[in-house]
């Protein structure tokens, strides 16, 4: 007899009930797919049926709300981006880490809202999540774009510092 509950085929007692059933991962899976496609309707929709489900395994995480926050940066709206980093994420009993906070970054200097952008990085650091390679290129990249050259140099040599330049150029020469 296999093992039901991974799918074996066996018996059919509780095991293969508990198969059946979708699990957060899943969830996440589809939506980084509807993410990518710029989807975030579809993310929302996952997040609400997240929410309101019963299974108390079923609740949004930072992967599920990194994937609505890129969908978002996608779809080029840094306000609702902004509103589900400050407000929905809270609520949801979710804090947010770096992927998410870059997701946002990435939002808003794709809008060039590069002081924007720069008042975040500000805050994600008072709020104790140390920035990545990431989220240094996507605001140096923004300020490139709005050609605030000086400040780009400074944010690169403090990334250069904490030890992050190497991947900071490699990440500016990917999307160039």
């Amino acid at each position: 007899e296999g093992d039901a509950a991974a799918g074996g085929g066996g018996g059919g007692g509780r095991g293969a009930r508990a198969a059946l059933v979708p699990s957060l991962v899943v969830f996440n899976a589809a939506a980084v797919v509807f993410a990518r496609a710029e989807d975030f309707r579809r993310v929302e929709a996952l997040i609400a049926e997240l929410e309101e489900s019963r299974e108390p395994t079923l609740r949004p995480d930072r992967f599920t709300f990194a994937a609505k926050l890129t969908a978002l940066c996608l779809a080029g709206a840094p306000d609702a981006a902004l509103e589900t980093l400050a407000l929905e994420m809270p609520a949801a009993g979710v804090c947010a880490d770096v992927v998410c906070y870059t997701a946002v970054l990435d939002a808003l200097g794709r809008a060039g809202r590069w002081e924007d952008a720069i008042v975040l990085f500000r805050g994600m650091e008072a709020a104790g999540v140390a920035a990545d390679a990431a989220a240094y290129a996507v605001v140096i990249r923004a300020l490139k774009v709005a050609r605030q050259l000086p400040r780009g140099r400074r944010l690169a040599e403090r990334a250069e510092v904490e030890g992050l330049g190497e991947a900071v150029e490699r990440m500016l020469r990917r999307r160039e």
